[in-house]
């Protein structure tokens, strides 16, 4: 199971194009595969699941993460007896809540993905918060996030089906 955890604030709206593409070959291949699934949550003003029949990136607005949200949905997000993988992709500053002198920020909500299981794409506006992720991988990039998350989809669906 592929958790897809992608920033939706209206900095990412050129990439929408392109990752909405990747997410409909994600959604054929789930129909043709019956041993794959994958869920989207969209990361702006908190965090929001999809409905599977609607996982489709719409930009728009800031982010505003809260830990205590974050949490809830990766603990939901992960399912039973199967294998899961998280990839999260931010293309800006993710802890640039309104709120950042609260301890349940956005900065702090990336301790939930530090985890096995996860992979981060992540701009350089982020590598300071980064110092919290010891366990999971992550990559700093700063252009062409799409191809970066397809790269990083073909990795694990490639681990996951070997």
């Amino acid at each position: 199971h592929l958790n897809l955890w992608i920033d939706c604030s209206g900095s990412f709206c050129n990439n929408e194009d392109s990752v909405n593409t990747l997410l409909t070959s994600l959604a054929d291949i789930e129909k043709r595969n019956s041993n794959f699934t994958f869920d989207l949550i969209l990361c702006g003003n908190g965090v929001q699941v999809t409905d599977r029949k609607k996982r489709w990136l719409k930009t728009g607005g800031g982010n505003c993460l809260v830990i205590d949200d974050v949490k809830k949905v990766y603990q939901d997000m992960q399912k039973r007896n199967t294998v899961n993988y998280n990839i999260i992709l931010f293309d800006g500053d993710c802890g640039a809540c309104g709120f950042s002198s609260r301890k349940h920020t956005s900065k702090n909500a990336l301790r939930v993905f530090d985890n096995n299981n996860c992979f981060l794409i992540m701009e350089e506006d982020n590598k300071q918060y980064l110092n919290v992720i010891k366990t999971a991988k992550y990559e700093i990039v700063n252009s062409d996030y799409p191809a970066k998350l397809q790269e990083l989809i073909v990795k694990v669906l490639g681990i996951a089906f070997r």
